[in-house]
């Protein structure tokens, strides 16, 4: 869009939009993760995954 000289607020609307889908697949995975792996592991309970959880939380809400 830059290269075909859109204009700006084209471009930043296109943006914000992209941003706004990547945000609902990062929620609809983050659900599933929970679901599955995060639920595996605590029944076998295995220690790091809390840990690990809260780094991918935090990546995310960044």
């Amino acid at each position: 869009m830059i290269e075909n000289e859109k204009y700006c607020d084209d471009v930043l609307n296109q943006i914000s939009s992209v941003k706004s889908a990547l945000d609902g697949v990062s929620r609809g995975l983050l659900k599933s993760h929970i679901r599955t792996c995060v639920t595996e592991r605590i029944r076998e309970n295995d220690s790091k995954i809390l840990e690990e959880f809260m780094t991918t939380v935090g990546y995310i809400l960044r």
